[in-house]
């Protein structure tokens, strides 16, 4: 297994496959590390902090040096002061992932979505070659499941794209967030994304951000 040194304040994802096989993908950080844990910011889930249990299986998701990796672990603990945080076991081993349309980072681009005649526009919160997650002002009143069209702002273009609902999270100031998987997006629209992605991430680590 490829040596891995974690750090805190690195971005990560986490992902819980509930026992419908449907995926939940949360964006965290690392906020500690112990000898044999990682201490993880609590997914948030419509406005609230998202406990999952003490020996809830999950999979922790991280970007390094242009591949994309991840590895299964066990909660251990949640810790609600002072911070939110799920405590879970270091991983034993890691998983190098091909598939580089699940590669997130995080990104602010103008995105449109449609629901009949009418039209929202909003920006990404983060991106990936396999859906998005975006805020748009006022309340979507969508269906989990819906398909629609999404219209986004990339830098080499504007790229069409088939989603379909995962979730809407109502914000505290009305606005809300969505998150949707792509339907049948072709390679070529997942390596513009991809590619885009990159090379954010590149700048932010020149930046030192990242």
């Amino acid at each position: 297994m490829k040596e891995f040194t974690f750090e805190p304040n690195q971005l990560v994802s986490i992902r819980v496959v509930s026992a419908e096989d449907k995926d939940e993908l949360y964006t965290s950080r690392i906020e500690d590390l112990g000898q044999e844990t990682i201490s993880l910011a609590a997914p948030i889930y419509k406005g609230a902090v998202k406990g999952l249990p003490p020996g809830r299986e999950i999979w922790v998701e991280f970007a390094a040096g242009g591949c994309f990796y991840r590895f299964q672990t066990v909660v251990l603990e949640n810790i609600a002061q002072p911070l939110p945080l799920l405590v879970v076991l270091k991983p034993s081993q890691i998983q190098r992932c091909n598939r580089r349309r699940f590669f997130r980072f995080q990104a602010r681009l103008l995105v449109s979505c449609k629901q009949g005649e009418d039209t929202y526009t909003g920006r990404t919160v983060d991106l990936s070659g396999n859906g998005l997650c975006a805020l748009f002002p006022g309340k979507l009143d969508w269906e989990d499941g819906q398909v629609t069209e999404f219209l986004l702002s990339l830098p080499d273009g504007v790229l069409s794209a088939q989603g379909r609902i995962v979730r809407l999270e109502i914000q505290e100031n009305n606005s809300t967030c969505l998150y949707a998987e792509f339907v049948e997006l072709v390679e070529q629209d997942q390596d513009r994304i991809v590619s885009f992605l990159f090379a954010q991430q590149r700048k932010s680590r020149q930046r030192g951000l990242v």
